[in-house]
């Protein structure tokens, strides 16, 4: 093989890795947890745009900020505000303090499918796996065992059936506590109960 064709071939492979670890970030929505500093929001990751969605609420509309960015390797490098988009009707969000914390700051791919505000150490999960996996329900962690409010009616059923169960320790977690307990499956909290089933007669 020619020295011409060698540094092609070389050329070919190193522009489709870099492809490949680009599409792994490109055109995904990404969301996570809500707390008293940040409102329910996702992202939006495309080559060279990261879209912050913020839905809408009540009387308040869904509010979309676009960021100049760039995808190296892993890591996905956000720069200042493109131009402002004229928000619909409604009364105004003022999220501008919100909005700023995402101006020069980068995330990094932890995985296929998490992408991680290296900034704040917030995670972003990949929406369609999320949808696929609970969608909007809160977990519920029965004795350590989890239940899944679509997938196990049947088995949560039961365990909110007083007659069927007996509670002895209940407790909420939301935001951070419940995705650093529960990874994904904590994303829109999780409810754990301790109990015993009761026998039936």
């Amino acid at each position: 093989m020619s020295n011409i064709k060698k540094n092609s071939f070389v050329c070919f492979l190193f522009v489709s890795l870099v492809s490949f670890c680009q599409q792994n970030h490109t055109n995904k929505t990404y969301v996570t947890y809500s707390n008293n500093s940040s409102p329910k929001h996702s992202l939006v990751v495309s080559q060279e745009k990261v879209s912050l969605i913020i839905p809408s609420r009540g009387l308040f509309p869904e509010k979309k900020v676009d960021f100049r960015s760039i995808i190296k390797n892993d890591t996905v490098y956000i720069f200042e505000r493109e131009k402002i988009i004229p928000q619909k009707k409604g009364i105004t969000l003022n999220k501008t303090e919100f909005v700023s914390k995402f101006t020069n700051t980068h995330f990094y791919q932890k995985s296929k499918d998490i992408i991680i505000h290296i900034e704040n150490n917030r995670p972003y999960f990949n929406k369609t796996i999320v949808d696929s996996i609970i969608g909007n329900d809160v977990v519920y962690s029965i004795n350590g065992d989890i239940l899944i409010p679509k997938k196990d009616s049947i088995a949560l059923s039961v365990v909110l059936d007083k007659k069927k169960f007996k509670s002895k320790k209940l407790k909420t977690l939301k935001g951070e506590d419940a995705v650093k307990s529960y990874g994904i499956l904590g994303l829109n909290g999780v409810i754990e109960i301790t109990g015993k089933y009761k026998k039936c007669k």
